[in-house]
């Protein structure tokens, strides 16, 4: 497999399936990240309906959630059915409304991070990998 330059990439990147509404968002996102060989990009949801379902059948090993989708599931039931089921994927809240009871709600919920939108690409990138190793990780400077 290679990346967007042909360059090989890495067997063990680690994956990352985005729920957001916002298209062009998750098309930035997603070139943008991949420019780093150790990130699979996988094809973005922009509703929340079937959440669970999908997240368990991809398995990605990071999934960055809006908390403000359409749909049917509501985002931190969401987290929290997959901490219940003991899904192996670990959930980091993107929003663009950071408040510190929002956070609080995704933590309590089983959120593994917590990032503003206005986190930059490469901030963005640390806390996926940080996120991946198994660390709690809240970022929203800008």
């Amino acid at each position: 497999m290679t990346g967007p330059t042909g360059a090989p990439r890495d067997v063990a990147a680690i994956s990352v399936l985005c729920f957001d509404d916002n298209e062009l968002l998750t098309e930035a996102l997603g070139i943008r990240l991949t420019l780093d060989p150790r990130i699979t990009w996988l094809p973005p949801h922009h509703r929340l309906d079937g959440a669970v379902a999908t997240i368990t059948a991809l398995a990605p090993d990071i999934v960055l959630l809006d908390l403000s989708l359409p749909g049917t599931d509501q985002p931190l039931d969401v987290i929290a059915a997959l901490r219940r089921q003991g899904a192996p994927s670990r959930v980091i809240v993107i929003t663009g409304h950071p408040g510190s009871a929002a956070r609080t709600a995704a933590l309590d919920a089983g959120a593994a991070g917590f990032v503003s939108k206005l986190i930059t690409p490469d901030r963005l990138l640390d806390v996926l990998h940080r996120v991946h190793a198994g660390e709690v990780v809240m970022d929203i400077a800008s």
